[in-house]
């Protein structure tokens, strides 16, 4: 990675980070140990390998404590000590999934407009964007039954904080072809450490994937790590299937909805693919048709001209 682009404004009392948050090469995600310790993740590789192997072994080590049919949202918990746990939730989203993988796009789920139809956003952005897919992105939320319930669950006694740094990687074809995972995790604003919990917001990672036998609806699977959870405290966790037929009604009503519909969130960057099959300097076209290429000349060739 090069240097970061600064996106936008940072919200008031808020200054925009410089500095690179560090990422594990893709390949480290071998390398991270067992995603399921006692310790605390902070880098984004450790969720993406909790990821994999929940899509690999959905019901090694789960004990499901909500079904999928009783409210739309199925529950399941994995307990690795006394006081740590993971939760998975499954949920039911009313849109297809490539609507879904669409709109948990980092690029999209900190769009300035989120605010227009979230109810449970205050305000949203993209404060730096490392890559397509990879953005450090700001959030504050609204303050409403929702996130109360949400305070208690999450032993969260800073949940009043105005806003949150996020680091949002997406992941295409992962854990598997076809498929998109996305990992959040909020970052510390002094030291810029990823963290497995701030405040309100929870590092997870996300797999988006076709929902069995329902057509036109994605299934949203989501790994967070939870401390000490008790059986009071998750029943009184919010019914995320309820939200997210209404958020999932505004969000399509949404301009945001229509710009990612016309590909206007793209145009924030151009991507060039160089591929080499045979030994040579690279192709030009011919003519405007695009049909006929023939090689550059080797003489006085330059890559950024040829670019």
């Amino acid at each position: 990675g090069g240097p970061a682009i600064a996106m936008a404004e940072a919200p008031p009392g808020l200054e925009a980070p410089m500095a690179r948050v560090a990422l594990a090469p893709v390949e480290d995600w071998k390398r991270v140990g067992d995603p399921w310790g006692e310790e605390p993740a902070t880098n984004v590789e450790v969720h993406f390998a909790r990821a994999l192997d929940v899509y690999n072994n959905p019901d090694e080590g789960w004990e499901e404590i909500r079904p999928l049919e009783a409210t739309g949202q199925r529950q399941l918990l994995k307990t690795v000590s006394p006081t740590v746990s993971f939760l998975r939730n499954e949920y039911l989203i009313d849109l297809t999934v490539e609507e879904s993988i669409n709109f948990m796009r980092p690029e999209v789920t900190f769009h300035h407009g989120r605010k227009d139809f979230d109810p449970l956003v205050a305000n949203a952005t993209i404060l730096q964007l490392f890559a397509p897919g990879d953005v450090l992105g700001w959030v504050s939320l609204k303050p409403c039954q929702f996130w109360a319930a949400a305070a208690i669950v999450n032993h969260a006694p800073d949940a009043s904080k105005p806003g949150q740094m996020i680091r949002s990687v997406r992941r295409r074809d992962f854990p598997a072809p076809g498929l998109s995972c996305i990992v959040h995790m909020p970052v510390h604003p002094e030291t810029m450490v990823m963290l497995e919990q701030q405040g309100l917001v929870k590092a997870g990672a996300y797999i988006i994937m076709p929902a069995p036998g329902r057509e036109g609806q994605a299934l949203n699977v989501e790994i967070q790590r939870v401390y000490r959870p008790s059986d009071w405290a998750l029943a009184l966790m919010p019914d995320g299937s309820t939200f997210l037929k209404h958020w999932a009604s505004c969000y399509k009503k949404s301009k945001v909805y229509q710009e990612v519909q016309d590909g206007k969130v793209d145009e924030v960057y151009l991507v060039i693919t160089l591929r080499k099959c045979e030994r040579g300097p690279p192709l030009m076209p011919v003519d405007s048709a695009l049909q006929e290429w023939e090689p550059r000349a080797r003489e006085g060739f330059s890559l950024p001209e040829y670019l």
